[in-house]
């Protein structure tokens, strides 16, 4: 719109941040926002799975906007959630547009209640609702309430009912353009319009939460279930839920299609005696067998047998597309069509396996989903059709599909269950069982995980600098850079444990630790910054310089990046700017076996404190995901393996 994009702004960055940063202040406390960056353009972007195209709600309508509003938004949206929703959280089962949830733990926390309900016999009645228009007809009004009500400063909410007013739409159809004001509405496309939605939709869930019906929400996606042994009393609580909906809805101009809305009773009984039919908008609800709910086909069993055939169904329409440019002598490379196959057909396939892998255990399942990888294996190899499934897998190391899909759903549980998104509302059972068996097969998948949620070092206050090789090798001494405290660090890992040592050349000491066999050397050389910083913080060294040298350039990078998901490296940051206050930081990298004398000390130093015992429980700094990825694949191999 304004000619602005995204390269620009990241290679004159030195000289535009303080302009930036000039006009960001000034418009946010005036509540003002450029015309320009007012001015969209709308592109409409084909919903999948329709059967015709020829209506307004069979597209997306996405909007482009200015890339320096966008940039404001990240800020805006930045703060929110580190200040407003730190002190007042969104309600727990909204599970879109947060750190740590995904479809994968909305999807979870209704199977895990359903499950429940048919293993104790009971009724679990389902209602999955859809807000029509969620995003294009809410009112600016009402948003402005959301926020003020969970207690956004007024100066931040006239800023964002500001970005929302006075927008102008406009769409090109070949040489055709049409401009349109819109008065509606959050712009989808935007950054900061998710975060509102779920303002706003959050005191939905605050009300439903107060009966007795479980609640959830992803997005403008909302699923009510009502557990009990009555099918009146179900019944009943739904009902009232459903009343609830209406009311919130009135209030806001919003409404829910009766007609797209599904209605399943989870329970293993034949006759409900006693059920009626919840009423929404004066129509009844019609119960089905089954519902689709974001990714998957629930049945009122949970049998997974709809969800499996529509898999298999979507997977083999994609490889018969793709089959029809490839043979033997002609067409796409067998490179290409195993990218295809493993960069969309089978995640495609394998997506949310998490709860519904106890589907692919019958034999009928299995030999649907093989046949998907069959037509896969023909394609690369141009193998005839009288060579068998399993020894066409075997030649290019294709694990059959439904071992792919248990390998996926273990790698889901062990990181829900590492970020505490894990329920044990119903454990041992249903697809929950499954991490009984990960935690059984290897002991690590018990141990703690060095991962945690995204965090922020917006403004670090030392400096990294990569030191040329030549500068350290061909000067007497160190850089001029390295100056004051001089630390230089190293980690080594042997088959006896790891161990991480730092060699203090200004004052002479030497640090040396002993760190377990599940350490790595990058959470190692991590480790040694730390160290050398808690160390100079408790000399209380008079010092106006200090500066530490590790060998590692990934142990360099690592602290001065802006999100981390690394407990570790989070600590190094903030262990960092606390000894900034009296200190000016500086990390430096060394090239290690050069005959630096400081490094060649540390290393040696590392290589003692790897020989030592670790004392204490393991793991010492958290299991490494890289780790755990490791033996995961390494369990559908040997699958692979014992099976063939």
């Amino acid at each position: 719109m304004d000619g602005i994009f995204p390269a620009l702004l990241q290679e004159g960055r030195e000289i535009l941040i303080p302009y930036l940063v000039t006009i960001f202040r000034t418009c946010l406390p005036t509540g003002y926002v450029p015309a320009l960056w007012r001015q969209m353009k709308v592109v409409f972007i084909p919903k999948p799975g329709r059967s015709s195209y020829c209506g307004p709600r069979d597209f997306r309508p996405i909007s482009l906007t200015s890339f320096l509003l966008k940039s404001m938004e990240r800020l805006v949206d930045r703060f929110l959630r580190d200040e407003i929703l730190a002190l007042q959280p969104l309600h727990p089962y909204q599970h879109a547009y947060q750190a740590g949830k995904s479809v994968e733990t909305v999807l979870h926390q209704l199977v895990v209640r359903a499950e429940k309900a048919l293993d104790q016999q009971e009724i679990a009645l389902g209602v999955f609702l859809d807000i029509d228009g969620a995003f294009d007809k809410t009112s600016y009004d009402s948003i402005c309430s959301a926020l003020t009500r969970h207690g956004v400063d007024q100066t931040i909410v006239l800023w964002i009912r500001a970005t929302l007013e006075g927008r102008l739409a406009t769409t090109d159809l070949g040489d055709v353009s049409r401009s349109v004001a819109v008065s509606r509405g959050c712009p989808q496309g935007r950054g900061l319009s998710p975060l509102l939605w779920c303002f706003l939709v959050n005191e939905l869930l605050v009300r439903l939460s107060e009966g007795s019906a479980y609640a959830q929400g992803c997005a403008d996606d909302i699923c009510l279930l009502a557990v009990g042994n009555l099918p009146y009393t179900v019944s009943g609580l739904i009902q009232w839920a459903l009343h609830t909906v209406e009311s919130w809805c009135g209030g806001l101009g919003l409404s829910v299609n009766p007609d797209k809305t599904g209605l399943v009773a989870f329970t293993r009984r034949r006759k409900l005696t006693g059920f009626f039919e919840p009423r929404l908008f004066g129509k009844n609800l019609q119960r089905s067998m089954s519902v689709k709910y974001l990714v998957v086909i629930l049945d009122s069993c949970l049998t997974w047998k709809e969800h499996v055939d529509a898999k298999v169904k979507k997977a083999q329409n994609l490889m018969w597309a793709c089959r029809r440019s490839c043979c033997v002598t002609w067409g796409l490379k067998p490179r290409v069509v195993h990218w295809l196959y493993v960069a969309i057909i089978r995640p495609s396939v394998t997506f949310a396996s998490l709860v519904w892998w106890p589907g692919c255990q019958t034999a009928s399942a299995q030999r649907k989903l093989s046949r998907i990888q069959r037509l896969v294996c023909l394609g690369i190899t141009g193998a005839t059709r009288i060579n068998p499934t399993n020894a066409v897998e075997a030649r290019i190391c294709f694990p059959p599909l439904d071992f792919v899909v248990q390998s996926e759903s273990r790698s889901a549980v062990h990181r829900l269950w590492s970020l505490g998104c894990w329920s044990y509302l119903h454990p041992n059972r249903g697809h929950s069982s499954i991490l009984i068996r990960l935690q059984q097969s290897d002991p690590i998948f018990n141990m703690g995980v060095d991962v945690m949620r995204p965090a922020y070092n917006f403004e670090p206050q030392y400096r990294g600098t990569m030191l040329t090789r030549e500068s350290w090798t061909k000067a007497t001494g160190a850089p001029p850079a390295v100056k004051g405290l001089v630390w230089f660090t190293d980690g080594s890992k042997m088959r006896e444990g790891t161990g991480a040592g730092a060699y203090g050349e200004s004052v002479g000491r030497r640090l040396s630790f002993s760190l377990g066999r599940y350490a790595t050397v990058f959470q190692v050389e991590i480790y040694d910054i730390i160290a050398c910083a808690y160390e100079v913080q408790s000399q209380n060294r008079p010092e106006k310089y200090m500066s530490i040298c590790p060998d590692s350039l990934a142990a360099l990078k690592a602290p001065k990046a802006v999100r981390t998901t690394f407990p570790l490296v989070y600590q190094c940051q903030k262990a960092l700017n606390d000894i900034s206050i009296r200190h000016v930081v500086g990390l430096f990298w060394v090239p290690g076996h050069a005959g630096i004398r400081g490094n060649e000390i540390a290393d040696g130093v590392a290589t003692g404190g790897s020989a030592l015992r670790f004392l204490g429980p393991e793991p010492a700094l958290g299991v490494s995901r890289r780790d755990l990825q490791k033996r995961l694949g390494r369990w559908l191999v040997n699958q692979h393996g014992d099976q063939w």
